[in-house]
């Protein structure tokens, strides 16, 4: 066979044993889950050649379309991203701020690839696709129209020299009752379309999710944790990836196991450290406790109100 007597080159990769150069990814998980952060992070590591969830990169260009944030909360999520990380913004991360414009394939199409070629960038970032799809008439479970906008949005970065990592929301319901690459919002072609297929779903543990891959090109990698550390996602092996947050079901930590940690007169630092918990969960757990009264803040200090 002509093909593969003489195989076509292999593309550069870009995450090792996840995504080569000219690839397509999809991650994809539920609302305010922080996946602008992960993808932030991701297009820094490989922007500036660092690791990413314990996954090395190849330092290449990356192209950035935030359609979402406004700009100066982009640029305080990167410099914290890169602060956390301890480095400068990498002079190869290059975001395109398009908030608030109606960018259509149609523009995309015009102003892409000239884009692609002035960066450099081997890898282009659409977050979130809705932004796109809504405007330029892609029903978002209509198997044929989002087949047509996601093909032409890869040839116009894979023709280019570039992959293409879209971010997209998963389906109202349960996500921990149907198969990892299902959870995406929208027709079957979301399921079919990534060479990777990047899930995050809530973990039964408090600010952790469960990060899954279906890969087309390389060999399996198994479900792992991560933990919310902010501003960043956090590898946490002491975790099962298995044990995902079930609908309705009861939460780890209350309120008032929070409060039972509360002794006397405590501050902030001493009374979380007290709880166990992250800093996300106890602030929430804090202000559930002092709206209902049971806390009472005093100065710089917390006390519990006696019945």
């Amino acid at each position: 066979m002509a093909l593969c007597a003489k195989p076509p080159p292999t593309p550069a990769v870009l995450v090792d044993g996840v995504l080569y150069r000219g690839g397509t990814m999809l991650l994809s998980g539920p609302s305010k889950a922080h996946k602008t952060f992960a993808q932030l992070e991701a297009s820094i590591a490989i922007a500036s050649g660092g690791d990413w969830l314990g996954f090395k990169t190849v330092q290449t260009p990356v192209l950035y379309l935030n359609l979402e944030l406004q700009d100066f909360a982009t640029a305080k999520r990167i410099e914290k991203i890169c602060s956390a990380r301890g480095i400068k913004p990498p002079a190869d991360f290059h975001v395109w701020n398009l908030r608030g414009r109606r960018v259509t394939l149609a523009e995309l199409r015009q102003r892409l690839p000239a884009e692609i070629k002035h960066t450099g960038a081997g890898l282009v970032v659409i977050d979130p696709h809705y932004k796109i799809s809504a405007v330029s008439g892609g029903e978002e479970n209509s198997n044929d129209s989002q087949g047509l906008l996601l093909s032409e949005l890869e040839g116009l970065c894979g023709l280019n020299g570039a992959a293409l990592a879209i971010s997209h929301h998963f389906a109202k319901g349960d996500a921990s009752m149907k198969n990892a690459i299902d959870r995406a919002s929208g027709g079957g072609v979301f399921a079919r379309w990534g060479d990777v297929m990047l899930t995050f779903t809530p973990h039964e543990e408090d600010e952790a999710m469960t990060v899954e891959m279906a890969l087309r090109n390389f060999a399996p990698v198994a479900p792992f944790v991560v933990r919310w550390v902010h501003p960043c996602w956090q590898r946490d092996n002491g975790l099962n990836p298995a044990h995902l947050k079930r609908a309705g079901a009861k939460e780890k930590h209350s309120a008032d196991d929070a409060l039972a940690k509360l002794v006397g007169v405590m501050g902030y630092a001493e009374w979380q450290k007290a709880t166990g918990l992250s800093d996300t969960t106890f602030r929430r757990k804090k202000k559930e406790l002092l709206d209902a009264g049971k806390v009472r803040e005093v100065g710089n200090y917390f006390e519990a109100v006696k019945p």
